[in-house]
């Protein structure tokens, strides 16, 4: 049992850094980007340049993007809670009862 712990201790460390990562990316690289994209296509449609479709389009990123953040941050959170158990982590912080 104890190493079935351990396995399953180790696996989720490389899940929780790819999460961390991935998040990382969206905030730093596709977010940015992608607010950019819709205020240039809602600027460009206001002159008549783009669609309606086009700017729901670009709005349409950018909210899926939101979502997939959303997405990996409650697995990472999912999976840090989960290695956190396994590992015994708060164990100290449980009240003993005393029997009688």
């Amino acid at each position: 049992a104890d190493r079935i712990r351990a396995r399953d201790i180790t696996a989720i460390k490389p899940r929780l850094i790819s999460s961390a990562g991935e998040v990382r990316r969206i905030d730093e690289e596709v977010s940015p980007q992608l607010e950019r994209a819709v205020v240039q296509v809602r600027e460009g449609f206001m002159r008549g340049g783009f669609s309606y479709r086009d700017l729901i389009g670009a709005q349409d990123a950018l909210i899926s993007t939101k979502e997939r953040r959303i997405e990996i941050l409650k697995s990472f959170h999912m999976e840090r809670a989960r290695r956190e158990r396994l590992a015994g982590q708060w164990v100290p912080l449980i009240p003993v009862q005393e029997t009688n």
